[in-house]
């Protein structure tokens, strides 16, 4: 049997939905130029970069719209943040709110796709609205949407990619299946831990496919087709740019290297030892 929905309920789940949506809005945005009270070291790293771009189209190191952004000598920052923030400040002068808003964009997203994510899941609508309300009240997702880095950056990428996995295995449709690839390929431009969990992802997408019985080459071969299609651009500008690799390697290669972005994107200093 189908369940039935009137238009009466549809209209009041999307209220509700919209309310929930609004009022995350209001908190991640909220004094937002004020609290953190001042842009981080890395904040203010992203926004010259943007700035840079949005008025010249080049990097501050002269570079024509790069995929990588070189921040000091080993520290090659993932272009999202940066070319997420640069339409912002074309039209706004680069004031920490501006600054920040991308981010903010990024986490509000993260809030609706997490409600759509357990919804596919098949779990009722109260429980996808608290699902959604929970994670705009988790205190680490609350503080990382409010600044302008990059950590939140590639889970749009992986909540997309579940749903499309999702939606693929129910209508078989080869779009769904490329575009869960692509989605995965996209979050490798993300943040510095894609590099590895991406890749990771895919590989659980084989294993979640094989165990649910599929045996036909397509699914495989469409899945790897959309996520090769967008590291393509990054294989060959590594390639062209190998000291970013290298960089990569010398920062996180030995014990005593900073295993985060160089500079803090914390408000707090860094013990010195």
């Amino acid at each position: 049997m189908i369940a039935y929905t009137s238009p009466m309920n549809s209209r009041i789940r999307a209220l509700v939905l919209a309310a929930v949506t609004i009022a995350a809005a209001v908190l991640y945005t909220a004094r937002l130029d004020r609290v953190p009270t001042f842009l981080s070291s890395d904040e203010t790293a992203f926004a010259l970069q943007a700035h840079a771009i949005a008025t010249t189209a080049h990097d501050e190191n002269g570079r024509l719209l790069p995929l990588y952004f070189q921040m000091m000598q080993n520290v090659w920052f993932h272009p999202a943040l940066v070319y997420g923030m640069a339409p912002v400040l074309a039209v706004v002068r680069p004031m920490p709110w501006a600054v920040r808003l991308p981010t903010v964009i990024v986490a509000l997203s993260n809030i609706l796709l997490v409600f759509v994510v357990v919804r596919r899941f098949g779990a009722s609508y109260a429980a996808a609205i608290g699902a959604s309300v929970l994670l705009a009240l988790t205190p680490a997702h609350l503080l990382h949407g409010r600044f302008a880095c990059d950590y939140l950056f590639p889970v749009p990428c992986v909540l997309a990619w579940l749903i499309l996995l999702v939606d693929a295995n129910r209508s078989d449709a080869s779009w769904r299946y490329f575009a869960a690839g692509g989605v995965l390929g996209l979050g490798l431009y993300t943040y510095i831990a894609s590099l590895v969990m991406m890749p990771v992802y895919l590989l659980l997408t084989y294993l979640v496919l094989f165990l649910s019985g599929e045996r036909r080459v397509r699914p495989y071969a469409t899945i790897t087709a959309g996520f090769i299609l967008l590291v393509l651009p990054l294989a060959t500008y590594l390639v062209a740019v190998p000291e970013i690799y290298t960089g990569f390697t010398e920062r996180y290669g030995g014990a005593n290297v900073d295993v985060l972005h160089g500079p803090s994107c914390s408000t707090t200093p860094r013990p010195t030892s």
